[in-house]
């Protein structure tokens, strides 16, 4: 609880600033709607946003970062592509991230190396 200050004057500012953040006003319009000084009115705002809420020990948003929700993104590094090398020299590369892809163009070059005698190998 904030240290030095009356439960009805915990009251009384948690009731104005939920005031403000429905009024629309400008801090420095409210103040003076309010006949509170603008040093207090943000005083009492980093107050009562750094109360420990209900006993536990987490703090919570600031007003002024109230409509502020952080969210969560996945970052995925770029794929690396999967490079094959032919006898003849030539280089395929297929992007890892395509795995239909890459089964394809194997089954492929399996197809093309067999030997007619042989049989097939099935993909």
């Amino acid at each position: 609880m904030v240290r030095g200050s009356s439960s009805a004057k915990l009251t009384e500012w948690r009731e104005r600033l939920e005031r403000f953040g429905k009024s629309g006003s400008t801090v420095k319009q409210f103040c003076s709607e309010e006949s509170v000084s603008v040093a207090s009115f943000y005083d009492w705002r980093r107050k009562l946003a750094t109360e420990p809420s209900g006993g536990d020990r987490e703090r919570r948003i600031p007003a002024e970062n109230a409509s502020r929700v952080f969210t969560p993104i996945v970052v995925n590094p770029p794929a690396t592509p999967v490079s094959i090398r032919l006898p003849d020299g030539v280089r395929i590369e297929v992007p890892s991230d395509h795995l239909a892809a890459v089964r394809t163009v194997i089954c492929e070059l399996v197809r093309a190396a067999q030997v007619p005698d042989k049989g097939t190998i099935p993909c």
